[in-house]
């Protein structure tokens, strides 16, 4: 779903900068600020950690100027310090849809890198006429994140000529990984039997826990369906191990309740899913917030429906690669709409 950047050196007592910032007169180089202000695009990524090679994720709004064009060329600028030269373009998925109707997904013909390792340029192999009710999401491996902490401009252009910006976030230490949906979906989606066969939730300005918010309606098909994490709650997670995943729920209704498993992640062998109770445990018709524990508990069974409790061993091959994460949103037989905020991944200790 790399070729690190050169660095020049800031002598101690002296002032020096490289292509990562300014160094203070210590030579201890400062946080870093984004050089452009938030827009309304979301970036996230798979490891927040300076020097570490990261999956990223991307949302952004189609805007009214390109609405009725075909979906041609995707730019991608970030702030100095990024290295983009491992993307590859056969490892790139752009998913285009609103928020309440089929997705579709654009194939890339080539992904050129430019800007010293900075930008790069997706282009698309068959052309998809966009519509300013649509969302852009992509998803692509091999981003070197910079060795400074801070946050970062990120811009995103459709067809040379409409941007959006956003900002990543780059730590030093691990760090508790969230969603709070302030301004759009920030790469979640749903998948299973809801939104008219779309896997993009609907985004609501209001009415979170607090702010913003995820829906998603039920098509009443059969089959559970969930929220599905983007690429920052996923890949390498062996230092949650012993943490916890918190999120906020609600639903519809509490009539016709039944069973299932709440929370599933997926390794590349084996699966786990964890439940939190019975019927009497399910979201109430306002927020209700669960902490689901990241370590060998009851509740953790193997496979995406109950089996057998979990190891640890298997805990552990799971979140050294995690592959997927998936919250449960389905909680009626019969027509229903679920509403999501603030998943989140907490290292231990928090």
């Amino acid at each position: 779903m790399s070729i690190t950047a050169g660095t020049a050196v800031a002598v101690a007592g002296c002032t020096g900068s490289d292509s990562r910032g300014t160094a203070t007169e210590t030579g201890t180089p400062q946080r870093a600020t984004p050089s452009q202000s938030q827009g309304n695009a979301t970036v996230a990524a798979s490891s927040l950690v300076t020097d570490s090679s990261s999956v990223n994720s991307l949302t952004s709004p189609v805007q009214p100027s390109v609405s009725g064009q075909p979906f041609a060329t995707l730019s991608v600028r970030y702030d100095d310090g990024f290295n983009l030269s491992g993307i590859e373009g056969e490892e790139v998925t752009i998913y285009v849809g609103e928020q309440l109707g089929a997705a579709q997904t654009a194939t890339v013909s080539d992904a050129t890198v430019s800007d010293d390792g900075n930008t790069v340029t997706f282009t698309l192999a068959e052309s998809i006429t966009l519509s300013e009710n649509q969302q852009v999401v992509v998803e692509y491996g091999g981003v070197e994140m910079p060795g400074r902490p801070g946050e970062y401009a990120v811009t995103v252009t459709i067809n040379d000529t409409a941007s959006e910006t956003g900002t990543v976030t780059v730590e030093e230490t691990v760090v508790e990984i969230t969603s709070t949906f302030e301004r759009t979906i920030e790469g979640w989606r749903v998948q299973g039997d809801a939104q008219g066969s779309s896997s993009f939730p609907n985004y609501l300005e209001e009415g979170g826990n607090p702010g913003g918010h995820l829906e998603a309606v039920d098509d009443v098909e059969g089959g559970v369906w969930y929220w599905a994490a983007p690429a920052q709650f996923v890949g390498e997670k062996s230092a949650y191990a012993g943490g916890e995943l918190s999120f906020d729920l609600y639903q519809s209704t509490r009539s016709s309740q039944f069973n299932a498993q709440d929370v599933i992640i997926e390794g590349p062998e084996t699966s786990l899913s964890y439940d939190v109770g019975g019927t009497e445990t399910h979201p109430d018709t306002d927020w209700t917030s669960y902490s689901v524990p990241l370590e060998v508990a009851d509740g953790w069974t193997t496979g995406s429906t109950s089996g057998e409790a979990a190891t640890e061993a298997q805990f552990e091959s799971v979140l050294a690669d995690l592959q997927g994460l998936a919250i449960r949103g389905e909680y009626v037989t019969g027509a229903d709409t679920g509403y999501l905020d603030n998943p989140t991944l907490v290292p231990p200790g928090e």
